[in-house]
């Protein structure tokens, strides 16, 4: 089967979960002998993000803004300009490739631009929206990467229930075997106890509730300091103020390797992941798969990734995270029965069973056009 795949995530300097997704999503077709691929993109060069294998690599001569801008509200240039036959189209975001001859599938990852719009520039709601609405005028078929996405999907919009297909992402687990843990360790001075946030520094993951409740946690324990690993993002200045205001208790991390991120989970006391609203939620599904006990607020999709396996909280109650933390801070015996549960839990998701799907889904789009 011939399918062509979105690979613009791949061209950022630093990739968030779309871009996990989109590598992964890649090398796992591209690892398939049944499954032919092209992978369009804007201009760029995407190795080393992709894996060694035969592949078309489909460069459209646009800068990646502009093939965006250009796709999303004036549907040029089309992309059947540059594919050669094809049986199916997937576009991984709302970059939605203008296409009419070939069956069009569009992975969403969430809707936090609807439910959220405050935690979004004005730009960044146009935009998004723009696509939303594209995918929706253009779609035949919508994988949904939680039950919450789909329930978000068919309450934000008029697509077919029967065409939206829940469908979960995998995670890279990463052999520790052969990383020198030292080596992270002192490149970061992560010499004391910590707690551990990763994900993009934006208003949407609700970091600023996080910092107020380890203020009071750390007032106790003189020595804990909380980590934050990721990118900035929309808005984030005001959670920058926050952080100055105990900038000696909060230790800010870039550019962390995968490698690096999996040390950075194992040594970690506790996952926190405060977030007001996900599609999924990658990151505690990669603490729970390096032993790291996990606190998640009780909204949207985490429930579906966490499940038993960690603590919940309000994600408006600083008390409650507060507690939360001390009850996992103080007992020893909690902690091991969260991480052996969480060990359990991330072993249900994988990339392969979601390519497997997806590559079904793709037989049924092809076979309906």
């Amino acid at each position: 089967m011939k399918v062509a795949i979105g690979a613009d995530q791949l061209l950022f300097r630093v990739m968030g979960g779309i871009g996990s997704y989109t590598r992964n999503m890649i090398n796992c077709l591209n690892r398939n002998k049944d499954i032919k691929l092209s992978v369009y993109h804007s201009k760029g060069v995407l190795k080393p993000s992709i894996e060694s294998g035969e592949y078309n690599d489909i460069e459209i001569p646009y800068s990646r803004r502009l093939l965006s801008f250009s796709w999303q509200f004036l549907k040029v240039p089309s992309l059947e300009r540059y594919l050669n036959s094809v049986d199916v189209v997937h576009a991984l975001n709302f970059q939605i490739p203008p296409v009419k001859k070939k069956p069009l599938i569009v992975t969403v990852h969430d809707l936090s631009f609807l439910a959220y719009p405050q935690a979004f520039p004005l730009y960044g709601r146009f935009y998004h929206r723009r696509g939303l609405l594209n995918m929706v005028n253009m779609a035949d078929y919508i994988i949904a990467v939680s039950e919450s996405a789909r329930s978000d999907l068919l309450k934000y919009t008029s697509f077919p229930s029967e065409k939206i297909k829940v469908i979960y992402q995998g995670f890279e687990n990463i052999s520790q075997e052969f990383i020198d843990k030292k080596a992270t360790v002192k490149k970061y001075k992560l010499d004391f106890p910590y707690i551990l946030y990763v994900g993009t520094i934006e208003p949407r993951k609700n970091i600023n509730i996080l910092i107020k409740a380890f203020q009071n946690v750390s007032r106790q324990n003189n020595n804990l300091k909380l980590v934050l690993a990721g990118s900035k993002g929309w808005l984030f200045k005001e959670i920058i103020e926050e952080i100055n205001k105990i900038v000696d208790k909060i230790v800010m991390l870039e550019g962390v390797t995968r490698e690096e991120l999996s040390v950075l989970y194992s040594n970690a006391e506790l996952f926190v992941y405060p977030s007001l609203y996900e599609g999924f939620g990658l990151p505690p599904l990669e603490a729970m798969a390096n032993g790291c006990p996990v606190i998640v607020s009780n909204s949207t999709s985490l429930p579906e990734v966490v499940g038993d396996a960690g603590l919940y909280f309000n994600p408006g109650e600083i008390n409650e995270l507060e507690q939360r933390i001390n009850q996992l801070l103080t007992d020893e015996s909690l902690k091991s029965k969260l991480k052996e549960k969480g060990f359990k839990k991330a072993s249900s998701f994988s990339w392969e069973e979601c390519c497997r799907q997806t590559i079904d889904l793709y037989k049924v789009a092809g076979g309906n056009r």
